[in-house]
C-alpha cells in the first residue's frame, strides 16, 4: 500500500533533498538523487533523478519505493553508471553537483554562464506539468516548462491547430468544436502527398509562436527561448490529412532559426513531438533547415550543443548525406566543395568523416580515401531517410513575409507547391566557396584498393585532386578543429 513502510524502505523524514537512494525500476537496483518531497492525499512522495539517465525519466515516487544507499548489498548491486555517479557523490562528501552541457558546476566555478546554468537547473528541476493531451494525443512532460502558476500540476490540453493550451477538457471539447481545422499561421513553403512546410515570423505570429515554444519546452532540456520570439522564425510541419470538410494540417513539430545569425546557423532548436519521433520527422526537418542553406547560398551547423536525440538524428543525417554525395564523385572534387554542394559546414563534413573513419593523412595533406563500389552498396542496403524534396519547395531568399492569422481565411483551399523553377538560383552560384578553404584533398580508392588500411597501400587507385601544400592542410584543418571545440 502506498502509505506502508516496507522492510528496507526509507523511513519517513529521514529523506532529504540531494539524498541518493536506490530504487528497484525495471528489476534492476538503480540510483537515484532525491530532489524535492512532498505530501499529497495523506502519502509522502519524493521527485528523484536516477543518476544514469536523463532527466525526461525523473519522476514521483511513494516513500516505500525507496530504499537507503546502505541496502545495497542486501538488495543487489546498482547499475554500472549509477556505481560510477554513487562513488563520485561519496568523494564530494555526499553531495551532488548540478549537471550542466560541457562539465559540472561546482563552487569554485565562478564563469557567469556556470552560474546561469546553476540556477536554470535549480529552478526547472521538478516538472511543473504532468502531461498534455495535443489533439489525440496523451503525452507524459518530460521537463519543466515556464506556464503561469495556475496550470501547474494538472494535464494541459492543447488544441493541435492553434496550439491554445487550458486544464478544462469541456472548455478544450468547446474550443476545438467551434474551431475550424485550420493550418498554422504564416505561408505554407512546401507541400508533398503526406506533409506540410510552413513559415512563421516571430514577429508577426507573436502568440502561436509563443505557445510553440512553451509546449516545447516539455521536451526539452536546454530551451531558454520562450517569449523573446521576435528574432526568430518558425518552421511548423504538419501531416497533410482529409476528409469531407477538406484538408487539415495537424502539428507534427518544427524547427527554428535566427533571422540574422552571426555564426550562419541555420537551426536553433528542433523538435518532432513524441507520438511522431521514430517516423523519419526529425530527419526531414534537418534536410528542410539545409535546403533553405543551400538556397541562401550558404553552409550551415545547428546551434551548440545538440541534445542526446539531436546528436544522434544529425549525425545519421550527416551520414546519409555525405555518403550519397561521396558515391557520386569524379575525381574533380576538393573537400570544400562536398561541403558547399550538401549545406553543411565544413567543421561538420570533417567530424563526420572522421567517426567515419574515412579521413586519411597521406603525403602531408588529409584525402578521403573511400571506395565509391562499396558505398553504392551500403547505400543499397541502407533505408533511405525521409528528405526535403527540392521541387516542392516554394521559397527563395528574401521572399515575401508570411501572412498573420489574421490575414488568413479559417479553412483556405490547398495551395498549389512551387515548381523547381521558384527556386533560388544562388544554391549554385558558388557564393558559399569564397570563404572556403580547400585545405583537405578529396580522394576515391580503387575497387582493388584495402579500403580502412594504412593510407599508402590505399591510396594506389586514388586520384587527388586540387592539391595543398602539406603545411597549408595541415594548418587549415587544425584551424577548424581549433574552431569546433571553441564553438
Amino acid at each position: 500500500e502506498p502509505g506502508t513502510v516496507e522492510p528496507g524502505a526509507v523511513e519517513p523524514g529521514t529523506v532529504e533533498p540531494g539524498t541518493v537512494v536506490l530504487v528497484d525500476r525495471d528489476g534492476d537496483q538503480h540510483g537515484a538523487e532525491v530532489v524535492a518531497s512532498r505530501e499529497r492525499s495523506g502519502v509522502q512522495e519524493c521527485y528523484v533523478h536516477y543518476l544514469d539517465q536523463d532527466r525526461r525519466l525523473d519522476e514521483w515516487l511513494p516513500l516505500n519505493r525507496l530504499k537507503p544507499l546502505q541496502e545495497e548489498a542486501e538488495h543487489g548491486p546498482c547499475n554500472v553508471g549509477a556505481k560510477r555517479k554513487l562513488e563520485g557523490r561519496k568523494a564530494e562528501g555526499g553531495h551532488l553537483s548540478r549537471r550542466h552541457h560541457g562539465g559540472h558546476v561546482s563552487g569554485k566555478d565562478p564563469s557567469f554562464a556556470a552560474r546561469l546554468e546553476a540556477e536554470r537547473e535549480e529552478i526547472t528541476k521538478v516538472k511543473n506539468i504532468p502531461r498534455i493531451q495535443l489533439g489525440p494525443w496523451a503525452i507524459d512532460a518530460w521537463y519543466y516548462s515556464p506556464f503561469p502558476e495556475e496550470y501547474w500540476d494538472h494535464t494541459l490540453y492543447v488544441c493541435e491547430y492553434t496550439l491554445k493550451y487550458m486544464t478544462s477538457p469541456t472548455q478544450w471539447a468547446a474550443h476545438r468544436s467551434g474551431v475550424s481545422k485550420r493550418p498554422p499561421p504564416g505561408r505554407k513553403i512546401y507541400q508533398d502527398d503526406s506533409v506540410a512546410l510552413w513559415e512563421l515570423d516571430g514577429t508577426s505570429d507573436q502568440v502561436y509562436c509563443q505557445n510553440l515554444c512553451l509546449l516545447s519546452k516539455l521536451f526539452l532540456d536546454h530551451k531558454t527561448l520562450y517569449y523573446d520570439v521576435d528574432p526568430f522564425l518558425f518552421y511548423v510541419l504538419t501531416e497533410v490529412k482529409e476528409d469531407a470538410e477538406g484538408q487539415f494540417f495537424p502539428i507534427v513539430g518544427y524547427f527554428s532559426k535566427e533571422k540574422n545569425s552571426p555564426e550562419d546557423y541555420n537551426l536553433a532548436c528542433i523538435l518532432t513531438f513524441p507520438p511522431f519521433q521514430r517516423a523519419g520527422f526529425g530527419k526531414l526537418l534537418i534536410s528542410f533547415s539545409y535546403e533553405l542553406t543551400k538556397l541562401e547560398g550558404k553552409v550551415g551547423s545547428p546551434e551548440k550543443p545538440l541534445s542526446d536525440l539531436g546528436k544522434l538524428s544529425y549525425r545519421s543525417y550527416w551520414t546519409y548525406v555525405l555518403m550519397e554525395k561521396l558515391s557520386e564523385f569524379d575525381g574533380a572534387w576538393a573537400l570544400s566543395d562536398l561541403s558547399t554542394q550538401t549545406g553543411i559546414r565544413m567543421e561538420d563534413v570533417i567530424s563526420t568523416l572522421q567517426a567515419l573513419d574515412l579521413i586519411r593523412y597521406w603525403k602531408g595533406q588529409h584525402v578521403v580515401i573511400v571506395s565509391t563500389g562499396a558505398l553504392k552498396q551500403q547505400l543499397a542496403e541502407t533505408r533511405k531517410p525521409r528528405l526535403c524534396l527540392p521541387e516542392k519547395l516554394d521559397w527563395a531568399p528574401g521572399g515575401p513575409p508570411p501572412l498573420s492569422l489574421d490575414q488568413q481565411s479559417p479553412a483556405p483551399p490547398p495551395a498549389s507547391v512551387g515548381s523547381p523553377g521558384s527556386r533560388s538560383k544562388k544554391a549554385n552560384n558558388g557564393n558559399a566557396a569564397k570563404g572556403a578553404t580547400p585545405a583537405t584533398t578529396l580522394a576515391t580508392a580503387s575497387r582493388g584498393s584495402r579500403n580502412g588500411g594504412s593510407a599508402g597501400s590505399s591510396v594506389s587507385g586514388a586520384v587527388p585532386v586540387a592539391a595543398a601544400q602539406s603545411s597549408d592542410g595541415a594548418e587549415s584543418v587544425g584551424a577548424l578543429e581549433k574552431g569546433r571545440r571553441g564553438g
